[in-house]
């Protein structure tokens, strides 16, 4: 979400209205967090299909034209946002599934992550055609962030 504009276009004046903010995603995950059961995150380990589920409920907010604020009954975090813009997010939302986040993740985040990395672990992501291959760069990748921790930020 702090890259990522849903509704690039759509806003002619770039006044920003047609982007979600890190708001919107951290009131989603406070609720999601009080309303879901906690077997919704400990049975369904995959990180990807949590943040399907929680993006379609986000799309739904977005149809409904109501974002729950969490520490203020009665307020609607959408009340300032364009509705068109808010139908056209929505939509572009309920269009992301598993497999959609799991390609953003391997062919834009991770190697923008990378990039950051010594040479050595970045030349992994190159192929990552397999399994192992994968694991191999993304363990290079998360070693060298916690040997380095202290020193750089992603």
């Amino acid at each position: 979400m702090k890259t990522e504009r849903l509704t690039d276009g759509a806003d002619s004046d770039n006044s920003g209205s047609a982007t979600l903010s890190n708001y919107h995603i951290k009131t989603l995950m406070l609720w999601a967090c009080e309303l879901k059961p906690r077997s919704w995150c400990a049975d369904n380990f995959s990180f990807t299909a949590i943040c399907a589920d929680l993006l379609h409920i986000l799309s739904q907010w977005l149809n409904q034209g109501y974002c729950p604020h969490y520490f203020i009954t009665g307020c609607n975090l959408l009340d300032h946002c364009d509705r068109e813009n808010q139908i056209l997010a929505a939509e572009q939302l309920s269009a992301v599934d598993q497999n959609k986040l799991i390609d953003w993740f391997l062919y834009s985040y991770l190697p923008q992550c990378c990039q950051r990395c010594p040479t050595n672990s970045s030349r992994l992501l190159v192929d990552i055609r397999t399994c192992q291959k994968l694991q191999r760069a993304v363990s290079a990748v998360v070693e060298w962030k916690q040997n380095n921790g202290l020193f750089d930020c992603f």
